[in-house]
């Protein structure tokens, strides 16, 4: 079987399958680009990876996890790795790093009244300090080449294992961010296939290649979880005052459970210690 995908304005095909092919000569577990062609924006036929994808099986799997967030976690970096030489240069980097964070701030603005919202009750001076010091790790994170259209719809499952797929961009971003946002189902619920044993896995791989320790690389990782649950909330209580995107408002038109689903996803364990850690045991 193949997949065929046609590009659009904006995306051609040619520098996605470019793309896939300098993955696949570091084996990367992405598809194996068939043929591509046409004129711009074009066409392009890739191995079909398999008939699920995490967010599907979050459906269907009661505690999503089954080891699929460290095979998730080694995708990830070893895409990483395998982009890195295209992403050096310095005066870039640092563009993209204050990008990201002025496309953050708004977010993490509204984000301890939705973290309000979701435990019913004010944070306390001493945790919406935690949280400030939760923000600052997550905004340490220096930002790498990858994927821009990452979610758990791009990651695959089939019989030869996992694969990520869609490249149509890529640029800086923060690499746990990516983990966390691969990770994290959203179709008919919220789960999450990062656990304690995943970002474990994740941080030691990185550090390895990383100039920093692997605990660091594991507090960050669950700061950006941490972060995009407070996210999800802030979005989730928008769709509960009716004032979502009609999209939105169809696919999340079940608050209550989804409400319950952040809580559970908020106040897990990922670390031993660590700022995100300090701040979900606040609220346990």
């Amino acid at each position: 079987m193949l997949a065929l995908k046609f590009g659009v304005e904006g995306q051609p095909t040619a520098k996605e399958a470019s793309i896939l092919r300098w993955l696949e000569r570091s084996t990367c577990p992405t598809p194996h680009v068939i043929a591509s062609g046409g004129a711009a924006p074009g066409w392009m036929a890739t191995e079909w990876c398999g008939d699920a994808t995490l967010d599907d099986l979050a459906a269907c799997v009661t505690g999503l996890g089954f080891g699929m967030g460290q095979e998730l976690a080694a995708a990830l970096l070893s895409v990483e790795k395998a982009l890195a030489p295209l992403g050096d240069a310095r005066k870039a980097r640092e563009h993209a790093s204050a990008a990201l964070r002025a496309q953050f701030t708004p977010w993490l603005e509204e984000a301890p009244h939705a973290i309000s919202w979701l435990l019913n009750r004010p944070l306390s001076e001493q945790e919406t300090q935690a949280f400030t010091t939760v923000v600052n790790s997550a905004l340490s994170c220096e930002p790498v080449t990858g994927s821009l259209d990452y979610h758990a719809r791009n990651v695959v499952t089939g019989t030869d294992g996992m694969h990520l797929v869609d490249f149509p961009t890529v640029g800086f971003d923060w690499s746990e961010r990516r983990l966390a946002q691969y990770a994290l189902a959203t179709g008919k619920g919220f789960a999450s296939a990062l656990d304690e044993g995943a970002v474990v896995s994740y941080a030691v791989s990185a550090a390895s290649f990383r100039s920093i320790a692997p605990q660091e690389v594991a507090h960050r990782a669950d700061a950006h979880d941490l972060l995009l649950i407070a996210t999800a909330a802030v979005q989730l209580q928008i769709v509960d005052g009716g004032r979502a995107h009609p999209e939105r408002a169809a696919a999340w038109h079940d608050v209550l459970p989804r409400r319950k689903q952040l809580r559970s996803l908020l106040t897990r364990r990922l670390t031993q210690d660590g700022p995100a850690e300090a701040f979900r045991g606040q609220l346990r």
